[in-house]
């Protein structure tokens, strides 16, 4: 990997649908609730959970569970709720991660992640991913205290890695995300697939 005249100093990644899909409809399923429209049961579920809260880690798992019950309708033991909350995702994006071990192990810039998640998916994900274990900078919003796209979220990432906003890229695949890491002087590539992830970086240098 070589560094172009843009100075990059920094590569941070999003988790969900950049390196890892996801499918939030198997977790419905899972939890009995698969013959309602997606669209009708986030919206119910992020009105009658507080889910931001657990994502910026201001709740528990077990008050979050509880929760989860209520929303559901009927009781769900721990495992039984972990199983389901974990079973969202599906395979790794491999053709990115390999692009961001191979940016780690060349050394020119760091690598980081930066990903809205919660406690239950950041250690089924640690365990489960070989990639978060070796990259040093990962930064999960429950451990920050700050979920994108508040600015602290990034900042306190980029402080954690001692980089400067406008040395550093970011790659996310929504679009309000990657609007609040410019507002604050980052670089952003769109993901779209792991093709155009590869070719916005290639285009701000790093190949």
């Amino acid at each position: 990997m070589t560094r172009s005249d843009l100075e990059l100093d920094a590569v941070i990644f999003d988790l969900g649908r950049v390196l890892i899909d996801f499918d939030w409809s198997r977790t419905m399923s899972a939890w009995g609730l698969g013959g309602i429209p997606l669209s009708e049961l986030q919206k119910r579920f992020l009105s009658e959970t507080d889910f931001f809260d657990f994502e910026t880690g201001a709740i528990a798992p077990d008050a979050f569970h509880a929760q989860v019950q209520t929303f559901v309708g009927r009781p769900l033991s721990f495992d039984e709720f972990r199983a389901a909350w974990n079973g969202v995702f599906k395979d790794e994006l491999h053709a990115t991660v390999e692009l961001a071990r191979r940016l780690h192990r060349g050394g020119s810039v760091k690598v980081g992640v930066l990903s809205n998640t919660n406690v239950l998916h950041a250690e089924y994900l640690r365990a489960r991913m070989p990639i978060l274990r070796e990259l040093p900078h990962v930064y999960c919003s429950q451990e920050l205290g700050a979920r994108k796209p508040d600015a602290e979220a990034y900042v306190r990432t980029l402080a954690g890695m001692n980089v400067a906003a406008n040395r550093a890229v970011f790659v996310d695949d929504l679009e309000e995300n990657l609007v609040a890491a410019r507002a604050l002087g980052m670089r952003t590539v769109l993901a779209r697939s792991p093709e155009s992830v590869a070719d916005g970086l290639r285009a701000l240098g790093l190949e």
